[in-house]
């Protein structure tokens, strides 16, 4: 259920504990009944090379030492019990022929250590470590690194559709997923995957099917339901993939018309465009998509009518939210009367007083929410997450959106925009009624591209 590190919990160490006991009680019988120290070791080397290999940072050096210290002593104690039944040991100035009665017990037992330490130290390399990021990186080779160099850098990149609230992510390389050309002078956000459910850890997707989908050819149209007097501009985009590898499309926000190759899908409940198998993905693929670019006021979301009653309360109790999260977000909004209104107040609190930052690290806690909520410090990913989750706590349908900011102009090439794995997002949606779905940014400053009437 969880990648690791998992949070605590008193079950999950009581199992840890048995773990352990049974891997002494394995060296034990190894070592003293069944007289096989080499052999012994091995459970002493798994205990250092599973979570050297599975956590991001690896394992601490010094776990490392005492499990080589551990064999090696061993190794030591049985080579002197195996002596002891030859006879007298003898000493020094005993020796016969320049050769010591030790010897061959340091000769293998520095033997068997090299082995150990070599792998030890080989198997957390081929193994690749784990780790919670809104990219993948699903193929490694020596690519570009999207700005003309040649650097060390993934050739293909997948998109995870996973947010989670662990404070742990895997920074991405400057290399190019996709370029687009557009007659829209302030670009949207592209959307790849909308998560709708949270599991008290993470955000995830739900399991796209093409049984609940429809294919493009029917038609692509996400604001067939907009009141028609919110205000509109219509726009092109012309994208091509070029190391991102997914089988979700990127889209602008609000699409009307949609034309690609393949049996590409479409949900209407989240307008998420997905393959309709793993092997339909955005390779080499390149797509021509017309947007309706909605632009609500302040008084028309203010107007937009809320949940009340029991529907605002089952949309409050239909995430795990502990309850001093909801109590924080009653008291950051305070007063504030309209969904928009308190959804303003939150992506006001998170802006002005949180800090962005990726040198994060989890506490021993488990409560990731928590912890972020209180030491004020994250990225998108936790903005994200927990804005969606405290407007959820309030009786506001909320999800999270991930996929990428704009990307940056190309030197030289008019309405050109190129898109790194940097520039990999997430975000909340937040639903209005006769509007539909809304972007808010609450990623502070320094990270985040302006969003427009949000700002």
């Amino acid at each position: 259920r969880f990648a690791p590190p998992v949070p605590y919990s008193e079950g999950l160490a009581a199992i840890t504990a048995l773990g352990v006991g049974s891997v002494a009680l394995v060296v034990v019988v190894l070592q003293v009944v069944l007289r096989l120290p080499a052999l012994a070791g091995l459970p002493l080397v798994a205990m250092y090379v599973v979570p050297a290999a599975v956590l991001s940072d690896g394992a601490p050096w010094w776990a490392f030492v005492a499990v080589v210290t551990g064999w090696l002593l061993l190794l030591v104690t049985d080579e002197r019990l195996s002596l002891v039944t030859w006879g007298r040991v003898l000493r020094r100035s005993d020796k016969v022929g320049g050769s010591a009665a030790l010897s061959g017990l340091s000769s293998s037992a520095f033997r068997l250590g090299a082995i150990a330490i070599a792998i030890a130290l080989v198997l957390p390399i081929v193994i690749p470590g784990l780790a919670d990021a809104v990219l993948g990186r699903k193929v490694v080779g020596t690519g570009g690194d999207g700005s003309g160099g040649t650097g060390e850098a993934p050739d293909e990149i997948g998109i995870d559709p996973l947010v989670s609230l662990r404070r742990d992510l895997l920074e991405q390389p400057d290399v190019t997923v996709l370029r687009y050309t557009t007659t829209d002078p302030s670009p949207s956000y592209l959307r790849t995957i909308v998560l709708t459910d949270f599991d008290g850890d993470s955000w995830k997707a739900r399991g796209y099917s093409t049984d609940g989908a429809r294919p493009i050819e029917d038609g692509v149209d996400s604001v067939a339901g907009v009141s028609p007097t919110v205000k509109r501009e219509d726009w092109r985009y012309e994208l091509a993939a070029d190391a991102l590898v997914s089988r979700f499309l990127p889209l602008p926000e609000n699409v009307r018309a949609l034309s690609v190759d393949g049996p590409w899908y479409v949900e209407d409940a989240t307008d998420v465009v997905f393959g309709a198998d793993d092997d339909i993905t955005t390779r080499d693929a390149r797509w021509d998509v017309d947007v309706s670019e909605l632009d609500p006021t302040p008084d028309q979301l203010r107007e937009a009518t809320p949940l009340t009653g029991k529907d605002a309360a089952d949309v409050a109790a239909s995430m795990p939210v502990p309850d001093s999260v909801r109590e924080t977000a009653l008291e950051v909004v305070g007063r504030a009367t309209t969904d928009y209104d308190k959804a303003m107040a939150l992506q006001s609190w998170f802006r002005s007083e949180f800090t962005y930052s990726t040198q994060v690290r989890p506490e021993s806690s488990g409560n990731f929410l928590e912890e972020f909520l209180r030491d004020k410090v994250g990225y998108c990913e936790q903005f994200s997450a927990s804005m969606a989750l405290m407007a959820t706590s309030l009786g506001i349908r909320s999800r999270v959106v991930v996929g990428f900011t704009p990307g940056s102009p190309v030197p030289g090439q008019d309405d050109t925009y190129r898109v790194s794995a940097e520039n990999a997002h997430a975000w909340p949606e937040l639903f209005f009624s006769g509007i539909g779905w809304v972007k808010f940014e609450p990623t502070p400053d320094g990270q985040s591209w302006e969003a427009g009437w949000l700002n």
